[in-house]
Protein backbone atom coordinates (compact mmCIF):
# COMPACT_ATOMS: atom_id res chain seq x y z
CA UNK A 1 0.00 0.00 0.00
CA UNK A 2 1.49 3.36 -1.07
CA UNK A 3 0.90 6.29 1.28
CA UNK A 4 0.29 9.69 -0.32
CA UNK A 5 2.88 11.77 1.51
CA UNK A 6 1.59 14.98 -0.08
CA UNK A 7 -1.74 14.61 1.75
CA UNK A 8 -2.21 16.55 4.98
CA UNK A 9 -3.77 15.34 8.21
CA UNK A 10 -6.92 17.38 7.52
CA UNK A 11 -7.29 15.98 3.99
CA UNK A 12 -6.87 12.39 5.18
CA UNK A 13 -9.36 12.92 8.01
CA UNK A 14 -11.95 14.42 5.62
CA UNK A 15 -11.54 11.56 3.16
CA UNK A 16 -11.85 9.06 6.00
CA UNK A 17 -15.11 10.69 7.14
CA UNK A 18 -16.47 10.48 3.58
CA UNK A 19 -15.47 6.80 3.38
CA UNK A 20 -17.33 6.06 6.62
CA UNK A 21 -20.41 7.85 5.28
CA UNK A 22 -20.26 5.85 2.05
CA UNK A 23 -19.85 2.50 3.81
CA UNK A 24 -22.68 3.47 6.17
CA UNK A 25 -24.87 4.00 3.10
CA UNK A 26 -23.80 0.56 1.86
CA UNK A 27 -24.90 -0.97 5.18
CA UNK A 28 -28.29 0.73 4.83
CA UNK A 29 -28.64 -0.60 1.28
CA UNK A 30 -27.72 -4.07 2.53
CA UNK A 31 -30.54 -3.86 5.08
CA UNK A 32 -33.01 -2.96 2.33
CA UNK A 33 -31.74 -5.89 0.23
CA UNK A 34 -32.41 -8.30 3.11
CA UNK A 35 -36.12 -7.47 2.89
CA UNK A 36 -36.26 -8.03 -0.89
CA UNK A 37 -33.72 -10.73 -1.78
CA UNK A 38 -35.52 -11.83 -4.96
CA UNK A 39 -34.93 -8.60 -6.88
CA UNK A 40 -32.23 -9.19 -9.59
CA UNK A 41 -31.62 -5.46 -9.85
CA UNK A 42 -30.96 -5.06 -6.14
CA UNK A 43 -28.68 -8.10 -6.10
CA UNK A 44 -26.61 -6.67 -8.98
CA UNK A 45 -26.44 -3.31 -7.19
CA UNK A 46 -25.30 -4.92 -3.94
CA UNK A 47 -22.68 -7.01 -5.79
CA UNK A 48 -21.25 -3.89 -7.44
CA UNK A 49 -21.25 -2.16 -4.06
CA UNK A 50 -19.25 -4.98 -2.45
CA UNK A 51 -16.72 -4.95 -5.29
CA UNK A 52 -16.16 -1.24 -4.62
CA UNK A 53 -15.73 -1.97 -0.92
CA UNK A 54 -12.22 -3.40 -1.41
CA UNK A 55 -10.92 -0.15 -2.95
CA UNK A 56 -12.55 1.87 -0.18
CA UNK A 57 -10.81 -0.34 2.37
CA UNK A 58 -7.37 0.26 0.84
CA UNK A 59 -7.98 4.00 0.68
CA UNK A 60 -9.12 4.08 4.31
CA UNK A 61 -5.99 2.25 5.47
CA UNK A 62 -3.86 4.77 3.55
CA UNK A 63 -5.70 7.71 5.14
CA UNK A 64 -5.27 6.31 8.65
CA UNK A 65 -1.57 5.84 8.01
CA UNK A 66 -1.24 9.43 6.77
CA UNK A 67 -2.94 10.68 9.94
CA UNK A 68 -0.66 8.63 12.21
CA UNK A 69 2.49 9.71 10.34
CA UNK A 70 1.41 13.36 10.57
CA UNK A 71 0.98 13.03 14.35
CA UNK A 72 4.35 11.31 14.72
CA UNK A 73 6.16 14.01 12.70
CA UNK A 74 4.17 16.80 14.43
CA UNK A 75 2.61 17.90 11.12
CA UNK A 76 -0.96 17.60 12.39
CA UNK A 77 -3.01 20.59 13.63
CA UNK A 78 -1.81 21.93 16.98
CA UNK A 79 -4.89 20.65 18.82
CA UNK A 80 -4.13 17.06 17.73
CA UNK A 81 -1.68 15.57 20.23
CA UNK A 82 -2.19 11.81 19.75
CA UNK A 83 -3.81 9.16 17.51
CA UNK A 84 -7.12 9.04 19.37
CA UNK A 85 -9.05 10.56 16.44
CA UNK A 86 -7.55 8.18 13.87
CA UNK A 87 -8.17 5.21 16.16
CA UNK A 88 -11.81 6.23 16.61
CA UNK A 89 -12.33 6.65 12.86
CA UNK A 90 -10.58 3.34 12.16
CA UNK A 91 -12.75 1.49 14.69
CA UNK A 92 -15.94 3.02 13.26
CA UNK A 93 -14.92 2.08 9.71
CA UNK A 94 -13.97 -1.48 10.75
CA UNK A 95 -17.33 -2.03 12.44
CA UNK A 96 -19.20 -1.07 9.26
CA UNK A 97 -16.77 -2.96 7.01
CA UNK A 98 -17.01 -6.26 8.86
CA UNK A 99 -20.78 -5.90 9.09
CA UNK A 100 -20.85 -5.83 5.29
CA UNK A 101 -18.45 -8.79 5.10
CA UNK A 102 -20.77 -10.78 7.36
CA UNK A 103 -23.72 -9.74 5.20
CA UNK A 104 -21.88 -10.94 2.07
CA UNK A 105 -21.16 -14.23 3.80
CA UNK A 106 -24.82 -14.81 4.68
CA UNK A 107 -26.05 -14.18 1.13
CA UNK A 108 -22.95 -15.60 -0.61
CA UNK A 109 -22.28 -12.37 -2.48
CA UNK A 110 -18.93 -11.71 -4.18
CA UNK A 111 -16.32 -9.52 -2.46
CA UNK A 112 -14.00 -9.31 -5.46
CA UNK A 113 -13.26 -11.12 -8.67
CA UNK A 114 -10.67 -13.91 -8.74
CA UNK A 115 -7.55 -12.87 -10.64
CA UNK A 116 -4.99 -15.38 -11.85
CA UNK A 117 -1.59 -14.10 -10.69
CA UNK A 118 0.14 -15.92 -13.57
CA UNK A 119 -1.57 -13.75 -16.19
CA UNK A 120 -1.24 -10.01 -16.65
CA UNK A 121 -4.88 -9.51 -17.64
CA UNK A 122 -8.26 -10.81 -16.62
CA UNK A 123 -9.93 -13.55 -18.60
CA UNK A 124 -13.23 -12.09 -19.91
CA UNK A 125 -14.69 -15.61 -19.92
CA UNK A 126 -13.93 -16.16 -16.22
CA UNK A 127 -17.12 -15.48 -14.25
CA UNK A 128 -15.92 -16.67 -10.83
CA UNK A 129 -15.93 -14.33 -7.86
CA UNK A 130 -14.24 -14.54 -4.47
CA UNK A 131 -16.81 -14.97 -1.68
CA UNK A 132 -16.52 -15.52 2.09
CA UNK A 133 -17.47 -19.15 1.42
CA UNK A 134 -14.03 -19.71 -0.12
CA UNK A 135 -12.37 -18.77 3.19
CA UNK A 136 -14.77 -20.84 5.31
CA UNK A 137 -14.82 -24.08 3.29
CA UNK A 138 -11.72 -23.59 1.08
CA UNK A 139 -13.94 -24.59 -1.83
CA UNK A 140 -16.31 -22.79 -4.24
CA UNK A 141 -19.83 -22.52 -2.90
CA UNK A 142 -21.09 -24.44 -5.95
CA UNK A 143 -18.94 -27.55 -5.28
CA UNK A 144 -20.76 -30.76 -4.38
CA UNK A 145 -20.53 -31.90 -0.74
CA UNK A 146 -18.30 -34.83 0.13
CA UNK A 147 -20.14 -38.16 0.61
CA UNK A 148 -20.70 -39.33 4.18
CA UNK A 149 -18.31 -42.04 5.38
CA UNK A 150 -20.11 -42.80 8.65
CA UNK A 151 -21.38 -46.22 7.58
CA UNK A 152 -18.24 -47.24 5.70
CA UNK A 153 -16.31 -50.15 7.32
CA UNK A 154 -12.90 -49.29 8.76
CA UNK A 155 -9.94 -51.65 8.59
CA UNK A 156 -8.10 -52.71 11.73
CA UNK A 157 -5.07 -50.67 10.69
CA UNK A 158 -7.15 -47.55 10.09
CA UNK A 159 -8.86 -47.97 13.46
CA UNK A 160 -5.48 -48.45 15.18
CA UNK A 161 -4.14 -45.30 13.52
CA UNK A 162 -7.22 -43.34 14.55
CA UNK A 163 -6.99 -44.45 18.18
CA UNK A 164 -3.24 -43.81 18.23
CA UNK A 165 -3.66 -40.31 16.81
CA UNK A 166 -6.39 -39.52 19.33
CA UNK A 167 -4.20 -40.83 22.15
CA UNK A 168 -1.21 -38.73 21.06
CA UNK A 169 -3.37 -35.66 20.55
CA UNK A 170 -4.88 -36.03 24.03
CA UNK A 171 -1.45 -36.61 25.61
CA UNK A 172 0.06 -33.59 23.89
CA UNK A 173 -2.76 -31.29 25.03
CA UNK A 174 -2.74 -32.77 28.56
CA UNK A 175 1.01 -32.22 28.82
CA UNK A 176 1.01 -28.66 27.40
CA UNK A 177 -2.22 -27.31 28.89
CA UNK A 178 -2.77 -29.16 32.19
CA UNK A 179 0.49 -30.68 33.40
CA UNK A 180 2.35 -27.37 33.25
CA UNK A 181 -0.34 -25.74 35.41
CA UNK A 182 0.42 -28.11 38.31
CA UNK A 183 3.80 -26.46 38.89
CA UNK A 184 3.18 -22.98 40.27
CA UNK A 185 5.69 -20.35 39.21
CA UNK A 186 6.41 -18.29 42.32
CA UNK A 187 9.56 -16.61 41.03
CA UNK A 188 7.93 -13.22 40.43
CA UNK A 189 5.15 -13.35 43.05
CA UNK A 190 6.93 -14.54 46.23
CA UNK A 191 10.37 -13.78 47.69
CA UNK A 192 12.92 -16.53 47.20
CA UNK A 193 15.08 -18.26 49.77
CA UNK A 194 17.71 -15.90 51.22
CA UNK A 195 21.30 -17.07 51.46
CA UNK A 196 23.06 -17.08 54.82
CA UNK A 197 26.68 -17.06 55.94
CA UNK A 198 28.04 -20.54 56.57
CA UNK A 199 25.60 -22.22 54.17
CA UNK A 200 26.92 -24.98 51.94
CA UNK A 201 26.09 -24.36 48.26
CA UNK A 202 26.64 -25.92 44.85
CA UNK A 203 28.08 -23.51 42.28
CA UNK A 204 26.42 -23.74 38.84
CA UNK A 205 28.99 -23.44 36.05
CA UNK A 206 29.16 -23.92 32.29
CA UNK A 207 30.47 -27.46 32.71
CA UNK A 208 29.05 -30.91 33.43
CA UNK A 209 27.11 -30.95 36.74
CA UNK A 210 29.50 -33.61 38.08
CA UNK A 211 32.29 -31.00 37.83
CA UNK A 212 30.46 -28.24 39.72
CA UNK A 213 32.29 -27.03 42.80
CA UNK A 214 30.96 -27.00 46.35
CA UNK A 215 31.62 -23.99 48.56
CA UNK A 216 30.63 -22.46 51.86
CA UNK A 217 29.36 -18.88 52.03
CA UNK A 218 31.77 -16.61 53.93
CA UNK A 219 30.37 -13.17 53.06
CA UNK A 220 27.19 -11.67 51.57
CA UNK A 221 27.07 -8.42 49.60
CA UNK A 222 23.62 -6.81 50.07
CA UNK A 223 22.30 -4.25 47.62
CA UNK A 224 20.60 -0.91 48.28
CA UNK A 225 17.33 -2.72 49.08
CA UNK A 226 18.99 -4.99 51.64
CA UNK A 227 18.75 -8.12 49.48
CA UNK A 228 21.96 -10.06 48.96
CA UNK A 229 22.41 -10.99 45.32
CA UNK A 230 26.17 -11.68 45.42
CA UNK A 231 28.16 -13.92 47.79
CA UNK A 232 31.80 -14.73 48.45
CA UNK A 233 32.50 -18.45 48.90
CA UNK A 234 35.32 -20.54 50.27
CA UNK A 235 36.09 -23.47 47.95
CA UNK A 236 38.86 -26.05 47.65
CA UNK A 237 40.43 -23.89 44.93
CA UNK A 238 40.28 -20.66 46.96
CA UNK A 239 37.82 -17.77 47.45
CA UNK A 240 35.14 -17.31 44.80
CA UNK A 241 32.54 -14.57 44.20
CA UNK A 242 29.35 -15.54 42.41
CA UNK A 243 25.81 -14.13 41.95
CA UNK A 244 23.07 -15.72 44.05
CA UNK A 245 21.30 -17.12 40.97
CA UNK A 246 24.33 -19.35 40.36
CA UNK A 247 24.27 -20.83 43.86
CA UNK A 248 22.19 -23.86 44.84
CA UNK A 249 21.89 -24.25 48.66
CA UNK A 250 22.29 -27.87 49.72
CA UNK A 251 19.64 -29.22 52.13
CA UNK A 252 20.77 -29.51 55.76
CA UNK A 253 18.72 -32.65 56.44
Amino acid sequence: MVVEVSMTYVDAKARMVRAIAKVSAFVKAAGEFSSDKNSPGKRAKISAMLLELKEIRLTAESDIQVMEISVGKKLAPIEVVDNSISLKLSAEFDNLYYELVAFADVYNLPLTQIVDSSSCHNDPGDLQALTPSHFLTLEPSTSLPEPSLVNQPMSKYQRWRLITDLHRHFWTRWKNEYLSSLQLRRKWTEPGQNLSVGELVLVKEATHPLQWRIGRIRELHPGSDGTSRVATLETTSGPLTRPAVKLCPLPMS
